[in-house]
């Protein structure tokens, strides 16, 4: 009787870690790590707490997706200057504005992990419709 009851207890056991499997967020990878995707575009807004962007997904279809700047999103290529003064923003030649443009790694969620900008190395202030008024519209 007692071989009986084991078998039953691992029975058990086996469909209660079958059952929590399933549970698990769909975009957890087999590592447990969070899915990404990759977005490239024309920032439309941006300010201390989301980037705003325009453009088309892999599909042709356009899009314009909002990601959360978090205090883990890494900063490629650029600066975000939300908070400097003029005298610093002058000196600067690749910041991240309006018009300019990115490619942004995020999380399924929407928390920007990584944000590339495409301007060549000094030229940010004239690579894209950098500070346009009809950008995204």
């Amino acid at each position: 009787m007692n071989i009986m009851n084991n078998i039953r207890i691992a029975g058990v056991m086996a469909a209660l870690v079958f059952s929590f499997a399933l549970l698990q967020p769909s975009y957890a990878n087999s590592a447990g790590t969070v899915g990404t995707w990759v977005f490239s575009g024309m920032v439309t807004e941006v300010n201390q707490n989301k980037i705003e962007m325009f453009g088309t997904n892999a599909n042709g279809v356009e899009q314009r997706p909002k990601f959360d700047i978090t205090s883990w999103t890494k900063v490629k290529g650029g600066v975000l200057l939300l908070n400097a003064s003029d005298d610093v923003r002058w000196n600067v030649k690749n910041e991240i504005r309006r018009g300019s443009a990115v490619t942004v790694w995020a999380t399924t969620s929407g928390k920007a992990l990584v944000i590339q900008n495409n301007a060549p190395l000094g030229q940010g202030d004239y690579y894209g419709q950098v500070d346009c008024s009809h950008c995204g519209k």
